[in-house]
């Protein structure tokens, strides 16, 4: 049985107008909507661009069953097989395709009591207890991707040549390697901190892996660009 969290509400929160974001989400507001027929609830809603959504088995849902606000919403589990769950096609994406991502809808799904986790009103603590673990996972994906690129350019740059010589060997684009190397070392440094602080279950943990939002984006991303930009 495959099991995986695939509406864990994370750093990334999305709805159908919106699309998904990287900056803070209001996640409290943006959530599926949950009845109570008894036993149990009856949930309708969209999420946009889910990981591992149509093939997990078993889906944690974070669903508004009581007033506005964070108190107001619950995490249950739900069967990938469940009447009234539908999914969308698969986004085809630059890279990243290990991994399905499709929209999941809820078409008043029904969900027994017995399946809530926690208590009620638990479900946004449930779900902030995930994010820093979702940050290092989104951080260590970005940093191998940027590490392909810096890879793949230089190797590049070895074999072609121009004026007679591998354009490796110009002085120019030896200091813009050597600046994409610089900004790598930063956010592995950065990544590999906050990991061994939440194993450690560091009280700045959270601190930690917070800033990664800063360090990784801006070293990371910059080396996608140029070191495209080396290949032609």
């Amino acid at each position: 049985m495959r099991v995986r969290t695939a509406l864990l509400m994370a750093e990334r929160v999305s709805r159908p107008e919106r699309g998904a974001s990287s900056t803070p989400s209001p996640a409290p507001t943006a959530m599926p909507r949950a009845k109570a027929p008894a036993p149990g609830i009856k949930s309708d809603g969209q999420k946009q661009f889910i990981s591992g959504a149509g093939v997990s088995s078993l889906y944690v849902v974070m669903a508004r069953s009581g007033a506005e606000g964070p108190k107001g919403i619950s995490a249950f589990i739900v069967p990938g097989d469940a009447a009234g769950l539908s999914f969308g096609a698969n986004e085809k994406k630059m890279g990243w395709n290990a991994q399905p991502t499709r929209s999941v809808s809820f078409d008043g799904v029904r969900i027994p009591a017995s399946n809530r986790l926690g208590a009620e009103g638990d479900g946004f603590r449930i779900a902030m207890a995930g994010l820093d673990g979702g940050r290092l996972n989104i951080a260590a994906s970005a940093l191998g991707g940027a590490q392909m690129a810096f890879e793949t350019a230089v190797g590049y740059m070895k074999e072609r040549r121009a004026f007679g010589q591998a354009i490796a060997d110009f002085q120019a684009l030896q200091f813009r390697l050597a600046d994409m190397a610089t900004d790598l070392e930063v956010s592995r440094t950065f990544l590999r901190r906050a990991a061994v602080a939440l194993d450690e279950r560091s009280p700045d943990a959270t601190r930690g892996i917070s800033l990664l939002v800063i360090p990784v984006p801006p070293p990371t991303t910059p080396c996608y660009t140029p070191s495209t930009a080396l290949l032609f």
